[in-house]
């Protein structure tokens, strides 16, 4: 068979590909792209180039995409063993996870080389979440845990002083944790005599079960916590918020939401979950939320480990790499704080080319990552206070309260939604 090869100078007609597209589109190397080059000169294959002075370019078209493909397939078929590895998901990811969980997975990290973090707090995930939040509430000093119930506690006085216009208080934890960040504040609404519903909203089921399970044993069954699955990324919690409200005077309740000890800086777009919030929130109704502050400290901590002497990742923080059969030979591990970003990132660089194959309902989806990609586990939004603030702000949120720790680690925001007509 003869191969030819056209090449042309450029013209308005004809579009090309830059070699660094052709790496992003195909997740293959710039020495592959190269190769192909030179290979399609030689009339060895029948990709179409164009010439730019001294520059030759793959020329962006339907037969040309064909062919690329073929290429990718057939290299990745007879690519050397050592250096490749075809992975399949364990079976507990399957179950771990429903469909439209799995997908955005599927998608985020073909897209973005991402793991979602909010998928890390689920099985093993959860359970070993669990064991690190008990470490930090029995540490007694000043963490994000502890730190958070400190600061609750030395602003009761000025939430009491809004309750008292209230019958009835809902409590309502978003993002649980095991409900150690609400345990005392819980128990002090409780002993007021006004707590109504006590409400756990969580993604993970794994949260809100040993959430409950706590609930019970510290409040020996006096209080049941309702527990919701939602992810906040896009599910509002309106419906939760005013659920029973009509059986009693809704403006004698009042509902207390809580957003503590720092996840919204983990979230991939904090006005989003804001959003989320103040579309959910009623006129009178309190997001309470509690973080870390961007200082020295915060910069240089990013231990999420129970025991000092393991190692730096753990089944939490590494939890989606073991479901997807990503093995620590695979990678390294890297983390890093950007000052440009103001983001911290915990992630793994690949050693090897990986290709993962997915089964959804019949169907099959292969995603190929190669050597010297980076995989995002675990990111930390790094805003200074003006800039956290500007955030709640500029999502219509008015600030009822900010106060700090005692040590200036952490703070705190009460805040209620703003209408459209105040400024």
């Amino acid at each position: 068979m003869v191969f030819f090869v056209i090449l042309c100078a450029r013209s308005w007609y004809l579009k090309y590909f830059k070699n660094s597209e052709l790496t992003r589109i195909y997740n293959v190397s710039d020495k592959a792209v190269r190769n192909w080059i030179i290979l399609a000169t030689q009339q060895k294959i029948s990709l179409k180039l164009y010439v730019e002075g001294s520059k030759i370019f793959v020329a962006d078209t339907v037969n040309n995409r064909q062919l690329i493909e073929q290429l990718v397939a057939k290299g990745r078929k007879y690519r050397n063993s050592r250096s490749h590895r075809t992975l399949n998901p364990r079976p507990e990811f399957y179950k771990l996870f429903t469909v439209s969980q799995i997908v955005e997975i599927i998608n985020n990290l073909e897209q973005d080389h991402e793991l979602l973090w909010k998928y890390m707090y689920f099985g093993q995930g959860g359970t070993y979440w669990n064991s690190y939040l008990h470490k930090l509430f029995a540490a007694g000093r000043g963490n994000l845990l502890t730190n958070t119930i400190h600061a609750l506690q030395m602003n009761y006085s000025y939430l009491d002083n809004i309750l008292a216009q209230y019958k009835n208080v809902n409590v309502i934890n978003t993002c649980v944790g095991n409900f150690l960040n609400a345990k005392d504040l819980v128990q002090h609404v409780y002993a007021s005599g006004k707590l109504g519903r006590l409400v756990g909203v969580d993604i993970s089921p794994t949260m809100l079960d040993i959430s409950e399970k706590h609930v019970e044993q510290w409040f020996e069954g006096k209080l049941k916590l309702e527990k919701y699955v939602r992810d906040l990324d896009f599910e509002p919690i309106h419906d939760i918020l005013t659920k029973d409200s009509y059986k009693n005077d809704a403006s004698a309740t009042i509902n207390l939401v809580l957003f503590l000890a720092g996840p919204i800086k983990n979230f991939k777009n904090t006005d989003r979950v804001l959003q989320t919030f103040r579309n959910s929130l009623g006129k009178e109704d309190l997001l309470i939320t509690t973080f870390k502050r961007d200082t020295l400290q915060a910069r240089e901590f990013f231990d999420f480990n129970i025991e000092a002497d393991k190692k730096l990742f753990n089944i939490h923080d590494t939890l989606l790499l073991h479901l997807l059969n990503i093995d620590e030979s695979f990678f390294e591990v890297e983390q890093l704080f950007d000052p440009t970003e103001r983001l911290r990132r915990f992630q793994v660089r690949l050693k090897i080319d990986l290709s993962i194959q997915f089964e959804l309902g019949g169907f099959q989806k292969i995603i190929h990552l190669t050597k010297g990609d980076v995989i995002l586990l675990v990111r930390v939004w790094h805003f200074p206070d003006d800039i956290m603030i500007r955030h709640f702000h500029n999502n219509r949120f008015k600030l009822q309260l900010i106060a700090k720790s005692m040590d200036d680690e952490l703070m705190l925001l009460v805040t209620r939604a703003r209408s459209s007509l105040e400024l």
